[in-house]
């Protein structure tokens, strides 16, 4: 491989740019690498919430963390809060944190998760009995010391970022690392078969028709390379589909702006504040505050979920949103031929636990790993079949934050009522965890774990969902102690650590 075409730019193109950059070129210039992108099809843009690991991706790609947040109007994100998934209680409206970090300690066995399912009387919710990130944020506290080296942090983080300045930030990296850039508009892909496998032979652009080695397709929800894979397949493209509408049904989203009021500081969580017809995000910035609804068109109209959104929200009748329309599910083969889809052309699950940018950091990694051996064919099947292992995780574990709700006040949430058993897995799960602890031992059949028990554990429990047992071995005095301790960490640790109006010199 002596030359790659990557086609669209955005998070998507520009992340593939950098991290083939990196991975070919970051030792001696072997591959010649192409970015083209349309000025008439700008990016998606509009997301701004990643989950920890991409502090992992732009370490490997040795990006300066201040500078990138800087850039990006970035701040720190230490979990979600789930807010109104479940019906009000005793006039209380629900809520609970789906974190990133657990403290581990152990007493005769038992973690924390045992010590608080065996207290007869809660004195807190559970993401706040094993987690200190809930008490950083309500404090405005960041999860690092200024002293400390890029990436690395005690707590561990994720960002909010805008997504458009993320794109054009990645890009400059890129240009400067090597990666050649061209405006251009797809006019037709060439395709060919070679001993039975179709291939992309060249790209048709305004500019002319630009050939490769090997292709990206980062085109997002159009997937253009790859609809021209499938096209002219007895079979059609869209058997080439995994078509996940009907069970995770929201396929739409209104993106908004607005201000912070006046001394309002960027909260460090994302919010997931459920709607009437699905569910609305609000992610604070350096300079401003996003908002979304993601909806589902099944239930109400573009119309409908605006003036729902504009009501939250209180803004003037007159605002303008900005409107997606989202295709979920995945491609079964996302690798196929001289081709690999990455972003919203290989998949996409909706954005209910900010997995977008993860997707598009997995689909690059496997490539790194599969493209080690001269056996591509053998490389593809592999590649595919991780991939899609990935996607089923992750459509299980949006599913499960729905089934779990007892609300029925809409359509839309009564729908939900129905579906406990749609996803068998999950239904089996949720029957075993009525009687013993969520443990890793219970994911060992899985092919594929992003979400482990940890996350499994903040969600089922943060809904209510207990096991109904007694814990053999229980040691109440040991187990009380241990979660007095835990108490005290989080109440005196968040005093030793910065502000993140500090730390980011806002």
């Amino acid at each position: 491989m002596q030359s790659i075409l990557i086609c669209g730019g955005g998070t998507a193109g520009w992340m593939t740019a950098l991290y083939l950059s990196h991975l070919y070129n970051r030792v001696e210039h072997r591959v010649d690498i192409q970015l083209i992108e349309s000025s008439a099809q700008p990016p998606v843009g509009v997301g701004e919430a990643t989950v920890h690991g991409i502090r992992h991706f732009l370490q490997l790609l040795s990006i300066n963390e201040a500078e990138f947040m800087q850039a990006t109007d970035a701040t720190f994100k230490l979990g979600i809060e789930f807010i109104n998934w479940k019906k009000a209680q005793n006039g209380q409206m629900h809520s609970y944190w789906h974190p990133f970090d657990f403290q581990t300690p152990e007493v005769n066995g038992m973690d924390l998760a045992h010590c608080w399912l065996s207290q007869t009387n809660k004195l807190q919710d559970y993401a706040h009995s094993v987690s200190i990130s809930p008490f950083l944020t309500k404090r405005g506290k960041a999860p690092k010391f200024a002293e400390m080296a890029d990436y690395q942090a005690p707590i561990p983080y994720a960002y909010h970022f805008d997504a458009g300045k993320l794109a054009e930030y990645l890009k400059k990296l890129a240009v400067q690392r090597g990666v050649k850039h061209q405006i251009a508009d797809i006019t037709q892909v060439q395709v060919s078969i070679d001993a039975g496998v179709k291939k992309v032979t060249g790209i048709d652009t305004s500019v002319g028709r630009l050939t490769a080695d090997m292709y990206f397709d980062c085109t997002g929800f159009r997937a253009m390379l790859m609809q021209a894979l499938h096209s002219n397949n007895q079979d059609n493209a869209e058997n080439e589909w995994v078509d996940w509408s009907s069970e995770l049904p929201c396929d739409r989203a209104l993106a908004v702006q607005t201000q912070y009021p006046q001394g309002q500081a960027p909260a460090l969580h994302t919010q997931a504040i459920a709607m009437k017809n699905g569910w609305r995000w609000r992610i604070g910035l350096q300079n401003r505050i996003g908002n979304g609804y993601v909806y589902s068109s099944q239930f109400c109209t573009e119309e409908q979920a605006a003036d729902e959104l504009g009501q939250a929200l209180n803004l003037p009748t007159d605002a303008e949103f900005k409107s997606l329309k989202m295709r979920i599910g995945h491609r079964k083969q996302s690798w196929l031929g001289n081709c690999c889809a990455i972003g919203l052309s290989s998949g996409f699950i909706e954005p209910l636990e900010s997995t977008g940018i993860y997707l598009i950091e997995a689909g690059l990694r496997l490539f790194g790993e599969y493209t080690q051996s001269g056996n591509l064919s053998l490389m593809q099947q592999h590649y595919n079949r991780i991939l899609n292992d990935i996607y089923a995780d992750l459509k299980s574990f949006i599913v499960l934050h729905y089934i779990l709700s007892d609300r029925d006040d809409s359509e839309f949430w009564r729908f939900w009522q129905t579906q406990r058993y749609s996803d068998p897995q999950l239904a089996a799960w949720l029957d075993l965890w009525q009687h013993k602890v969520i443990e890793s031992s219970d994911f060992l059949a899985q092919k594929s774990v992003l979400f482990n028990q940890i996350n499994y554990r903040f969600v089922v429990y943060g809904m209510g969902h207990l096991p109904q047992q007694s814990f053999v071995g229980a040691n109440p005095p040991a187990q009380q102690q241990l979660l007095a301790q835990m108490a005290a960490f989080c109440k005196q640790q968040p005093d030793r650590h910065p502000s993140q109006v500090q730390l980011l010199g806002l």
